[in-house]
């Protein structure tokens, strides 16, 4: 099942928005703020399941932002970064009124936490935005047709990538 297209470009948009990496959470809620609506789920699958948090807007829930996130990773769209940094004042009193005594004691909270971000993925994009513009440079194909075109333009970038790859090897036995 493929996410809706609305879905993406909402998440592609806010996480291009942002300079810096986004959380999942923050990601939803900034979703979730975007007045896109699509047509309501229909009335018999609300009464079998449980509706979702927001059924009129295209990403309905945290689950289904999850869902589009793991699409925009298989087109390499977007990826996922790891990072580690300290807790701000605000986050350690909520760790800290959500955890019992005990934990607490066990717990070192001023330790950098992981934290996993949504970024895009750029050196992709970059990378086929340079094999695209080196597949076409210098050359006229208007004589042909739709279909032998795009197929001269993809044998031209195969080209260009073998070519790029002997030169890596090149490179690493000298």
């Amino acid at each position: 099942m493929r996410a809706n297209s609305q879905a993406r470009k909402i998440v592609l948009g806010i996480i291009r928005s942002h300079n810096e990496p986004i959380t999942t959470h923050d990601l939803y809620h900034k979703a979730v703020e975007v007045n896109e609506r699509v047509t309501p789920w229909a009335e018999h699958l609300r009464k079998i399941n449980p509706a979702p948090p927001h059924p009129e807007h295209s990403i309905r829930s945290m689950r289904y932002l999850k869902h589009t996130l793991k699409d925009l990773v298989r087109t390499q769209h977007v990826k996922k970064v790891h990072i580690k940094r300290t807790l701000t004042p605000a986050e350690l009193e909520q760790r800290k009124a959500t955890m019992s005594k005990s934990q607490l004691k066990k717990t070192a909270l001023s330790l950098p936490v992981s934290t996993w971000l949504w970024q895009l993925d750029d050196e992709l994009a970059m990378q086929r935005e340079k094999e695209a513009s080196e597949a076409e440079f210098g050359e006229d194909w208007g004589h042909l047709n739709k279909r032998r075109r795009r197929a001269r333009v993809e044998k031209v970038a195969r080209d260009v990538k073998w070519a790029q790859r002997v030169e890596r090897a090149r490179k690493e036995m000298s």
